[in-house]
Parts: structure tokens; sequence; C-alpha cells
């Protein structure tokens, strides 16, 4: 799922992280919980999400494909402005994150600047 609207809020605003989940009908995340990344970190992440399975690394996308779809959404952003925050991480012996709704698994990856933002969310069922 990809929700994307103008921002109302300040960059590095994780109110702001947590109203685009609400938006959604997801569970807010506490502010100390949200992982702030770098521009790196959040498209490493995002390629992962669209790459792998939670739940068992399974494949999805392909590579090239979840490269375009990371491009597309980090490309809309300015890259002086923008902050990313995660709901989790996934290392590879280490797997966190916060329960935003039903499944099992899920992990919300939020990119914003001063005018437009984006959230990724993968789910994934035991």
């Amino acid at each position: 799922h990809v929700a994307a609207r103008a921002a109302t809020a300040e960059p590095a605003d994780k109110t702001f992280a947590n109203w685009l989940l609400e938006s959604q009908g997801l569970r807010p995340v506490a502010h100390s919980a949200w992982l702030q990344l770098s521009p790196e970190q959040a498209k490493e992440l995002t390629r992962t999400l669209l790459t792998q399975d939670l739940a068992y690394s399974a494949p999805l996308l392909s590579a090239h494909r979840a490269e375009w779809i990371a491009s597309r959404l980090y490309a809309s952003l300015d890259p002086y402005t923008s902050t990313f925050f995660a709901s989790g991480t996934i290392e590879p012996d280490f797997k966190k994150w916060e329960p935003l709704g039903a499944a099992t698994f899920e992990i919300a990856v939020v990119g914003m600047d001063t005018a437009n933002a984006f959230m990724l969310l993968a789910t994934a069922e035991d």
C-alpha cells in the first residue's frame, strides 16, 4: 500500500507520520519507537520490503522492479529537506516492528519533505 498526500507538518514531525498511519486505518506508533533513517537506509529498507516477504523472506518483486518503485518514491521528495522514518527494521538476524494493524508482520516506511510525503506499508501473515 502506498499513501501519498501533501505534507502539512514539519519534515521531522513524527506526528505527521502517525497521521499517515491513521489515515489508512492503522494504529499510531509511539514517537520513541519511530526509527529515523538516512535516505540511503530508507531506500534500502524500501527495496528489501518490496523484494522479500516479511514472514518467510520469500521473493516478491524483482530487484529491478523494486529499484524502479523506490527510485520513483524517493525522487518525489526534496533531497535537502526530506526526512525518513520506519516503524521497524529488518536485519539479517534481527527483525523488529511495532503493531500497526491486524497483520502478523508489518513495517511502514514514511518519507516526507516540506511539500510531499509517502508511506510504504509492508504486511505479511504467518
